[in-house]
């Protein structure tokens, strides 16, 4: 067991350095890309640190034969870094030429040989680093990154869970909607009453969320109307109309039990289908005889 322990501890250096220099070779390419249009780089001194890191672990990365180019890229580096230590002095620690320095000099170093082969092994070490050949790439990333990555693995049940019930709740409505816009044949005595106007009809047709009635003779361009039929009042919006008839639409739909109700005055005659019950007082039996504000209707009136 001791042997086992002192074994792993002997080959852990081994796998650190050249995947810390992986990482460290990634992060500076990064750094190099975000300042390919300013043509400087903003911050010199995180990347003069990522620099010396980079040294130091190309220098374990070459004791070990880690990397087959560490010895060669580890002399580049430390030439670089010493370029820039001479121009901060020379150029008064002004930042932003240094900036400017370094992002050509970091464009030579990552462009040279012995680095594009670090390169092309690090893409090796980190596939093989990893247990599933297609999530290779998460190994470079840092602990935010990971933890994105975990909370949109974690969220994505939820979001898939939140769209299937969606689908669900909007299949019903629409199987609601179809269900209660079935139309149905009808002959039931109604009285539309528009507040200025009036007119005793049949609606010929019917649902939960609306009739068609035969029309009136004149439109006076009413929109809203009140609708009284089999007891009940419902208002309603005018949907069409045309010289024989007008749809409405109520402005909530009908219980199944009224739409029923309303069935089973069809064909009732005017006078026994229970319109007095929700119509204005000024309803009854002849009203219409002698009425300003009645309205005939377009077709006869036959049950």
């Amino acid at each position: 067991m001791v042997l086992v322990c002192a074994l792993a501890v002997t080959a852990l250096p081994a796998f650190a350095g050249p995947e810390l220099a992986c990482e460290t070779l990634f992060a500076l390419e990064l750094e190099q890309s975000k300042a390919t249009e300013a043509k400087a780089i903003k911050q010199p001194k995180t990347a003069i640190a990522r620099l010396n890191a980079f040294k130091a672990e190309l220098s374990i990365a070459a004791r070990q034969s880690g990397l087959r180019n560490a010895t060669v890229a580890h002399q580049q580096v430390a030439q670089l870094l010493h370029e820039l230590e001479r121009a901060d002095k020379v150029l008064g620690g002004d930042q932003a030429l240094v900036g400017s320095g370094m992002f050509w000099g970091l464009h030579t170093l990552l462009g040279s040989p012995a680095v594009r082969g670090i390169r092309q092994e690090c893409g090796i070490i980190m596939r093989d680093m990893s247990p599933v050949t297609g999530l290779a790439p998460l190994v470079s990333l840092k602990f935010g990154s990971y933890l994105k990555v975990v909370l949109w693995l974690v969220g994505l049940p939820a979001a898939l869970a939140a769209i299937t019930a969606l689908i669900r709740h909007l299949l019903r409505s629409a199987a609601l909607r179809e269900r209660q816009s079935k139309r149905l044949i009808c002959k039931i005595p109604a009285f539309l009453y528009y507040g200025n106007a009036c007119t005793k009809t049949m609606i010929v047709d019917i649902s939960q969320t609306g009739i068609k009635v035969i029309a009136s003779h004149q439109d006076l361009g009413h929109k809203y109307v009140g609708v009284h039929f089999a007891g009940q009042a419902h208002k309603a919006k005018e949907k069409w109309r045309n010289k024989l008839y007008a749809a409405y639409k109520f402005q909530t739909p009908i219980t199944e039990q009224e739409l029923q109700a309303a069935l089973a005055t069809s064909t009732f005659n005017i006078c026994d289908a229970g319109i007095e019950k929700t119509a204005p007082a000024c309803y009854h039996d002849g009203c219409e005889v002698g009425c300003s504000k009645h309205m005939a209707p377009a077709l006869p009136l036959k049950a």
